[in-house]
C-alpha cells in the first residue's frame, strides 16, 4: 500500500521532478565544463545566438510534441486536431520573441480555415461579447488614422492592434471539448514553467561565465549589476526584452495553474512549485508589476481554491493579511523606494497637460511624437517623454481623444463581465492582472502585448463557460452535444 501511494505520487509529480532533474544537469554541467561562450551577443542587450533560441523552443515544444502522441489525442475529431495543433504552435511560442510566434499563427490561422471549410456544419455559433468588444475597440481606434501626423507610421501602429480583430475572428470558428481546452491549458503551464526554468538556466550559465552569483539578482529595489540588468541575463535565452511584458505570460500560466489544480489536472505539489517558481522570476528581474500580478493571482487563487472551506479560508486569509502588513512595515523604506518613481511622475504631467488641452480629438493613432505634441502643451519634452504615457487609457486617450478613453474603458469592461456571466475564474483573475497593468504600462502600442492578451483571453473566453459539461478529469471528453461553443 506504501508503495503505491509512492509511485502515485511520483506519477502525479513527474514534471516537477523532471524539471528539478534537468535545472541539477544543468548546474552540474556549467561546473564542469566552465562556460566561456556567451547567450549574449551584444552587452547589454539581450540578443541571443541563434542555436541558443533553436534548442530553447525545442524545449518548449516538448509538452505539446507528448500530447500529440497521446491516446486523447488521437480520439478527437481531426477537424479538433488540427485546430488544437494550432493551439498547441501558439501557446509554446507565445513566451519568446515575436518572430517564432509569427510564424506560428500563420499554421494556427490555416489550420483553423481549413478546420472549419471541412466541418459539416459550418455554422456561426454564439459568440462571446469580447469577440465583439475587440473589433470595436480596434475599429474605434483605427479611425483616430484619419487625422494622425505621421502617417508614415500608420502600418506599423495598426499592425499592433491587428491581434485583437484576427484572434477573436478566428476562435469563432474554433471548437474544442471541455476535457480538451483543460489539456491544452495544461500543456500551456508546463510551458510556462519551462520557460521559466529556461531564465534559471540562462541565469546560472551567464553568471558563471561573468563571475558572480545568481543570488545577487534577489533584491527588492531596481538595481545593475556588473553592467547588466538582472532581466537581460534571465531572459537571454529567448532575447525578450522588458521583464513586464514577459510577466503577461508568466501569469496567465499561473493563473491556469489555480484551475487546473482545483480541477484535478494538476497536483497541488506542482502548483507550489510554480508559484514559486514564477515568484523567483519577477523578483529577480526585477519586475514591479509582476511581483504585484503574482501577488493578486495568487491571493484570488487561494480564495478560489478554498472556497468550499470558509474556515480554513478564514483562517489563510488573515494570516496572509498579517503577514503581508507586518512585512511592509518592516521594509517600508524600501516599498516607498520600489514604488516612488519620479520619472512616471514627470510621464504622466505631461499626459496631463497634453489631455488638458486636447482632450476630445487626440493627437491620432501613432502620433505621440516630440514634434506634435510640444507645440501643444508648449514646452520641450524631447529629453525625457518615452512617446507614450504608462498608462494604456491615458495613451488610448491622447491618440483617438474621448473615443478612445470610451473603447478602452469598455474592453476592459466587457472582459470583466464576460467573465463574471462565464463564472469564469481564469478569465476573471486575468482580466484583474491585465486591468492593473494597463494602469501602469500600455501593452496594446506593443505587438508583443497585444498578441499575448488577445490570443490567451479569446482562448478562454470562447471555450470555458458555465454550461460546459463538468466531468472529472479521467472521464471520457464530452460529446458532440455538450461542446463549448
Amino acid at each position: 500500500m506504501q508503495t503505491n501511494k509512492i509511485s502515485d505520487w511520483i506519477y502525479q509529480n513527474l514534471f516537477v521532478l523532471l524539471c528539478g532533474i534537468g535545472i541539477l544537469l544543468w548546474w552540474f554541467l556549467c561546473r564542469m565544463i566552465h562556460p566561456s561562450v556567451p547567450i549574449l551577443i551584444e552587452e547589454n542587450n539581450p540578443v541571443y545566438l541563434p542555436i541558443v533560441g533553436y534548442i530553447s523552443l525545442a524545449c518548449l515544444s516538448l509538452p505539446g510534441i507528448v500530447y500529440l502522441f497521446r491516446h486523447e489525442f488521437r480520439e478527437l475529431r481531426w477537424q479538433e486536431q488540427l485546430q488544437s495543433i494550432g493551439i498547441v504552435m501558439m501557446l509554446s511560442t507565445i513566451v519568446c520573441r515575436p518572430a517564432p510566434y509569427l510564424r506560428a499563427q500563420i499554421f494556427f490561422f490555416a489550420f483553423t480555415f481549413i478546420a472549419f471549410i471541412a466541418s459539416q456544419t459550418r455554422e456561426w455559433r454564439k459568440q462571446p461579447i469580447f469577440y465583439y468588444a475587440c473589433w470595436i475597440y480596434v475599429i474605434c481606434m483605427s479611425l483616430s488614422l484619419l487625422w494622425t501626423p505621421h502617417s508614415r507610421e500608420v502600418s506599423t501602429y495598426f499592425n499592433r492592434l491587428v491581434p485583437l480583430a484576427s484572434y477573436s475572428l478566428a476562435f469563432a470558428f474554433v471548437s474544442l471539448s471541455k476535457q480538451n481546452y483543460a489539456r491544452l491549458l495544461t500543456i500551456f503551464w508546463h510551458i510556462v514553467c519551462i520557460a521559466c526554468l529556461l531564465c534559471v538556466a540562462s541565469g546560472i550559465y551567464e553568471t558563471q561565465r561573468l563571475g558572480f552569483d545568481l543570488s545577487e539578482f534577489i533584491q527588492f529595489r531596481k538595481i545593475n549589476l556588473h553592467d547588466y540588468f538582472p532581466f537581460q541575463i534571465l531572459f537571454a535565452w529567448s532575447g525578450a526584452g522588458h521583464p513586464s511584458y514577459n510577466a503577461l505570460w508568466i501569469m496567465a500560466g499561473l493563473t491556469c495553474s489555480f484551475y487546473l489544480a482545483d480541477k484535478q489536472y494538476i497536483s497541488w505539489f506542482e502548483l507550489a512549485f510554480g508559484c514559486m517558481l514564477t515568484l523567483f522570476i519577477v523578483i529577480a528581474t526585477q519586475s514591479r508589476v509582476g511581483s504585484v500580478m503574482w501577488l493578486m493571482i495568487v491571493f484570488l487563487g487561494i480564495i478560489y481554491c478554498l472556497r468550499k472551506y470558509k474556515y480554513v479560508l478564514t483562517g489563510i486569509l488573515v494570516l496572509s493579511v498579517g503577514s503581508v502588513l507586518a512585512f511592509c512595515l518592516m521594509h517600508l523604506d524600501a516599498i516607498i523606494d520600489l514604488y516612488s518613481d519620479p520619472v512616471r511622475e514627470r510621464i504622466f504631467r505631461i499626459t496631463y497637460d497634453y489631455l488638458h488641452a486636447d482632450p476630445w480629438v487626440g493627437c491620432g493613432l501613432g502620433g505621440m511624437t516630440y514634434e506634435h505634441m510640444e507645440p501643444v502643451i508648449g514646452y520641450e519634452i524631447k529629453d525625457f517623454w518615452p512617446q507614450y504615457p504608462h498608462n494604456q487609457f491615458l495613451g488610448d486617450w491622447m491618440q483617438a481623444g474621448i473615443i478612445g478613453l470610451i473603447v478602452s474603458l469598455g474592453i476592459v469592461g466587457i472582459g470583466f463581465y464576460e467573465a463574471i456571466h462565464q463564472r469564469n475564474f481564469i478569465g476573471f483573475v486575468y482580466m484583474t492582472a491585465v486591468f492593473f497593468f494597463m494602469l501602469i504600462e500600455m501593452p496594446f502600442r506593443f505587438l508583443g502585448g497585444t498578441t499575448i492578451i488577445a490570443f490567451f483571453l479569446c482562448f478562454i473566453f470562447g471555450h470555458h463557460n458555465a454550461l460546459n459539461c463538468d466531468k472529472a478529469p479521467d472521464m471520457p471528453a464530452c460529446d458532440s452535444s455538450t461542446r463549448t461553443k
